[in-house]
């Protein structure tokens, strides 16, 4: 099991929690990463930097950037990841949410209409929820 840490000083360090063994990821990340999480695949995580950017890597030891997620304005606040892993949902004080393919960088939507920054986001688990007679 990995555990993925965004530090103070702009680096990223994966741990392996069994071998307490600390990978020093990625290469050349000169901004401030303010939200760090791992991709259902295991094989890859993001990192929501203060440049404005997302980036998906590639699996921790590697360090390798695969995709740049481009459009906000401002830093990245909150992610959610559906339980599908195929969609990444951003959302950024510049008080937008865009809706993004995982795997292939793709913007889906850009929902409108927020006038201030966005401070939690959540992918519903089933709709039944939500079912009115």
């Amino acid at each position: 099991m990995l555990v993925a840490l965004a530090l103070n000083d702009r680096t990223v360090r994966a741990w392996e929690v069994a071998t307490e063994l600390c990978h020093s990821v990625p290469e050349g990340c000169t901004d401030l990463a303010r939200v760090v999480f791992f991709l259902l695949d295991g094989q890859r995580f993001a990192l929501a930097l203060d440049d404005t950017a997302m980036r998906v890597w590639e699996e921790a030891a590697a360090g390798l950037c695969l995709s740049v997620f481009e459009g906000h304005t401002d830093w990245v606040r909150v992610v959610a990841l559906s339980l599908d892993g195929q969609l990444v949902t951003p959302a950024s004080y510049d008080t937008t949410v865009r809706v993004w393919e995982a795997a292939t960088g793709l913007c889906r939507s850009v929902p409108e209409g927020y006038v201030r920054s966005i401070r939690a986001i959540a992918f519903l688990l089933d709709r039944q929820y939500f079912q009115t007679d």
